[in-house]
């Protein structure tokens, strides 16, 4: 089931308010399965919308009652965090309801919906595997699919679309081409900062093959955050930046090293690499020239074009 059947709103990712509905009949569902994704709204969006009055709701559980009625069994569900995610949500609430919906006026597409049951004794064993190789390097940028206006925006890993800037870089530093094992063995404040174009490839050591009977699966546990734009604090932005510049090409970084580190006990391995902004301007997007040392412009939110 994929396709849009609901209104879309003025701004992107709000549409008006819809439900998907699911029969289960008789069938014992212990969880359902949800695959889909959102289109989302950004952060001035969010400042339209809330002075506009709008407000966004998250996926709902609702069960039908016998006389036909519908109750609310978890108003707040959250949403598929991005492109092509599985929730699976528990409906231990739903009483033998033979009918469910997930409700919302958020702007998002399923493409799977599926329910199960729960396997008995099923306790999984975890094993962790910390990668042996990590390494980062520049890569560029791969070629983008989209199937339609109800399908997301899929990259082709396989091809790729150019190794130029495509975006104005913004201004700061970024963890140094090559190992950075170091910053990826446990979740804490030293994190691998990453650049439009940049990839940061692993590998692992195979394991022992599982016991008879078990099946293997893997989970990447990952934790970041991303910026919108680098608010580095005036002394930073006002250090000469290492390692790129205008005219320089994204592999003279490799080499780059300098007095400033993103941690002080990081090793010389880890220094940063400095970038500051070309001064372009896109066709058909708000901006202007920059300067070493000023922010980039923000977006405007305006309403969605038809």
């Amino acid at each position: 089931m994929a396709g849009s059947t609901f209104a879309r709103g003025r701004y992107q990712g709000i549409a008006e308010e819809h439900f998907v509905e699911v029969t289960l009949g008789s069938r014992r569902a212990d969880v359902l399965i949800a695959s889909g994704w959102i289109y989302p709204t950004d952060s001035s969006i969010n400042v339209a919308i809330a002075q506009a009055g709008i407000a966004p709701l998250g996926l709902s559980l609702e069960a039908r009652n016998s006389d036909g009625s519908w109750r609310v069994v978890n108003k707040d569900l959250g949403f598929p965090a991005g492109k092509n995610k599985t929730l699976v949500i528990d409906l231990g609430g739903i009483a033998g309801a033979e009918q469910i919906r997930l409700r919302t006026n958020l702007e998002i597409y399923w493409d799977m919906l599926e329910w199960a049951t729960a396997a008995p004794n099923a306790a999984p064993k975890v094993t962790h595997l910390n990668p042996e190789v990590a390494d980062l390097h520049y890569r560029g940028y791969s070629v983008i699919n989209q199937a339609n206006a109800s399908s997301p925006e899929i990259p082709d890993y396989n091809r790729l679309s150019g190794s130029k800037q495509i975006w104005r870089d913004l201004i700061g530093y970024y963890t140094r081409f090559g190992d950075v094992r170091e910053l990826l063995v446990r979740a804490d404040d030293r994190y691998v900062i990453m650049n439009a174009g940049d990839e940061m490839s692993f590998r692992f050591a195979v394991p022992a093959p599982p016991p008879a009977g078990w099946v293997r699966d893997y989970v990447i546990v990952h934790v970041g955050y991303a910026l919108t734009r680098l608010d580095a604090d005036e002394a930073e932005r006002t250090l000469a930046a290492l390692g790129r510049g205008p005219g320089v090409p994204p592999d003279a970084r490799a080499a780059g090293a300098g007095p400033y580190r993103f941690r002080q006990e990081q090793s010389d391995q880890l220094r940063n690499r400095g970038v500051v902004a070309i001064p372009a301007v896109q066709a058909g997007r708000l901006g202007r020239h920059l300067r070493r040392g000023e922010r980039q412009v923000p977006r405007v939110a305006r309403p969605r074009r038809r």
